[in-house]
């Protein structure tokens, strides 16, 4: 038997036809994923270092072991919170307001090195750090739907290298400084900056790529 040629697709329906993803290009992506990067990279010298930061600033002080705790508590109260964010809201805006938190907990360590700035930044470094996730997973299933494991692994993958790339440089400006506290002071400031640099970014995004224009 023979078959039937199969019948070819209108012409006003081809770009209906074609993957989703193609409609957001690579530019797009790349600065989605180097963004989620900074991530990394502003978390984790703030991680790493801030404990010893406050130990220097409050020698002998009882409460510095609840730091980690305040920091959990903020990341369980943060994950609560992002679960109830309507899917309409514009994920990118999210992440920028998440990232402004984040860098206002790096800087409340440094405008106020006390009990009360190192238990601020504590809580608002833990509150975005799980919503962060949350939110730019999200935005990848909107702009890459149908090559959504594969986008997630690059963002994964950048979030490391801004993981493995903290410490060093961090270590960096310690061994360049005159002491410690100006080596973690400048290690801070330039977490703090890495951050405030990836809210502007995903902003940035927002107005170029508006969700309006994708569809």
């Amino acid at each position: 038997m023979f078959r039937q040629p199969a019948e070819a697709p209108p012409a006003g329906s081809a770009a209906a036809a074609r993957p989703l993803a193609q409609a957001h290009g690579a530019s797009e992506v790349g600065l989605l994923a180097f963004g989620y990067g900074l991530a990394g990279f502003g978390y984790i010298i703030t991680a790493t270092f801030l404990p010893v930061i406050a130990r220097q600033a409050l020698p002998g002080s009882p409460w510095l072991d609840l730091f980690w705790p305040l920091f959990g508590a903020g990341v369980i109260a943060g994950a609560l919170l992002a679960s109830r964010v309507r899917g309409q809201r514009d994920m990118r805006l999210m992440l920028a307001g998440c990232y402004a938190v984040q860098a206002a907990g790096v800087a409340a360590s440094l405008v106020s090195p006390t009990l009360a700035g190192f238990a601020a930044g504590s809580l608002l470094l833990g509150i975005p750090f799980t919503a962060i996730t949350f939110f730019a997973m999200q935005e990848v299933r909107r702009v890459r739907p149908t090559q959504a494991a594969s986008t997630m692994a690059l963002l994964t993958a950048l979030y490391g290298l801004g993981q493995i790339a903290g410490p060093p440089l961090a270590a960096l400006m310690l061994s360049r400084s005159a002491t410690p506290a100006q080596g973690f002071t400048l290690s801070l400031e330039i977490a703090a900056a890495a951050l405030a640099a990836g809210a502007v970014l995903f902003v940035a995004l927002a107005r170029r790529y508006p969700v309006a224009s994708s569809h």
